[in-house]
């Protein structure tokens, strides 16, 4: 877990190895403090039968948190990445978009091609392009509208990540 902590970028794909660990530590922390429970009642000299209650209570307690956590995770995540698709979804109700029916127009995402969600969401007529920055990798390709476009090998794509000069 400490080799985890030497790398620069913590996300969810680089630190997926430790999930198991995290869970087996979080399993072991709350059996021994429920094994502590019967020692807490006679110290605080509860009625014996209130240990059952205080045990309900307290992994009870710990659903209640994982589940508020997990949902306000969840609410987190979607708050924080959906800015591209409500921009794209505004785009398709921008006058632009309206007044030239006859021309197609370039939308530019700059070099956040990476939060680009899916050429669907693009206004008829536009045409997504992008910028030359440092990023040499392969960029996203415009789905094809031919008929059966899914069983058809595409030119300009590569297994190698390697840059593509057609995507700009």
């Amino acid at each position: 877990m400490s080799l985890l902590w030497l790398q620069p970028h913590k996300e969810d794909r680089f630190v997926f190895p430790i999930y198991p660990l995290i869970i087996l530590s979080a399993s072991i922390s709350i059996n021994q403090i429920e094994n502590l429970i019967p020692r807490l009642v006679r110290l605080i000299k509860l009625k014996r039968n209130s240990v059952l209650f205080v045990r309900r209570l307290f992994l009870y307690s710990i659903i209640i948190v994982h589940a508020l956590l997990s949902i306000s995770r969840t609410f987190a995540i979607v708050d924080g990445y959906s800015a591209p698709i409500r921009l794209l979804i505004h785009s398709n109700t921008t006058s632009i978009f309206e007044k030239s029916s006859d021309q197609h127009i370039n939308v530019c995402i700059g070099k956040d091609w990476y939060r680009f969600p899916s050429h669907f969401l693009l206004p008829e007529k536009s045409h997504l392009v992008f910028l030359r920055s440092e990023f040499t990798g392969q960029l996203p390709k415009a789905y094809s509208h031919l008929k059966n476009a899914t069983r058809l090998i595409e030119n300009h794509f590569n297994d190698e990540n390697k840059e593509e000069i057609d995507r700009y």
